[in-house]
């Protein structure tokens, strides 16, 4: 079964063709942007979600690259979604982040997966989709 860790390969084909305008490129990319949400959880994020630290880079960037591709707001939105999901449930109140896998609190670090989800031309907390992302302030100056 495919999941998140080959679907991250989509950034790669998206980014090519942000580059050389070769629509095969733009295809392989948002096939495998689209691929991670054809199953989602009831509470609407991707199914391939495993809670892992490392998701919090590669659900992002491979919806973030779809969006900067098509400017569709479905990616930024999945983007912002997934990141808001995955806030909750392992960030700690001592803003570190639970490694589910291994037993563990890692640093801030793992926020450069929500400056992904945050380029330029779009600020998630404009964005109405319902959920806000609950990234603390101090962390968006830090990371933005």
């Amino acid at each position: 079964m495919a999941h998140v860790d080959y679907r991250v390969l989509g950034a790669v084909p998206l980014e090519i063709y942000r580059q050389t305008k070769d629509s095969r490129y733009r295809d392989l990319g948002l096939g495998l942007a689209d691929a991670l949400w054809e199953h989602t959880t009831p509470d609407g994020i991707t199914a391939e979600a495993r809670y892992w630290i490392d998701d919090m880079y590669m659900i992002p960037l491979v919806q973030v690259e779809a969006f900067r591709n098509t400017g569709d707001a479905k990616y930024i939105d999945r983007a912002a979604l997934a990141m808001s999901a995955y806030l909750d449930k392992l960030q700690q109140p001592n803003r570190l982040f639970f490694m589910v896998r291994i037993p563990i609190f890692t640093g801030a670090a793992e926020m450069v997966g929500w400056r992904l989800a945050q380029p330029s031309c779009c600020d998630p907390f404009q964005r109405p989709i319902g959920v806000p992302p609950k990234v603390d302030p101090l962390l968006m100056r830090v990371f933005c």
